[in-house]
C-alpha cells in the first residue's frame, strides 16, 4: 500500500507511479511530460497509486497525447476502481 508520498520511477519503458496523486502533487511530476524526460514509456503501472482525484485522469491525458503524438504505443495498467470511476463520470475511460 501507498506511503501518502507520491513516487515516480521509471525502468524499461515502464512508469510505476506510488502513493497519493492529488492536486496538491501531481504539478511536479507533469514536468516529466513537459521535459519529455519519458518519451520512451510504453506502460504506467497504477498498482502502487494510493489516493486520487480528477488531476490524476490530467496526468495520464498528458501522457496520452504525448504517446498520441510520437506515433508510441501506451498502456496503462492496475487501475485502481476509484480512478476508473472518474474516467467514466467525465467521459474519458475510452481514450485509455
Amino acid at each position: 500500500m501507498s506511503s501518502g508520498v507520491s513516487g515516480l520511477q521509471i525502468t524499461a519503458g515502464v512508469m510505476h507511479l506510488s502513493g497519493d496523486y492529488t492536486h496538491a502533487t501531481v504539478a511536479r511530476h507533469l514536468a516529466v511530460v513537459e521535459t519529455g524526460e519519458a518519451t520512451e514509456v510504453e506502460r504506467i503501472d497504477l498498482s502502487g497509486l494510493g489516493r486520487v482525484d480528477s488531476s490524476m485522469l490530467g496526468f495520464l491525458l498528458a501522457f496520452k497525447r504525448r504517446a498520441v503524438a510520437c506515433q508510441r504505443p501506451l498502456d496503462i495498467v492496475s487501475w485502481p476502481p476509484g480512478l476508473v470511476e472518474l474516467a467514466r463520470l467525465y467521459g474519458v475511460r475510452e481514450l485509455f
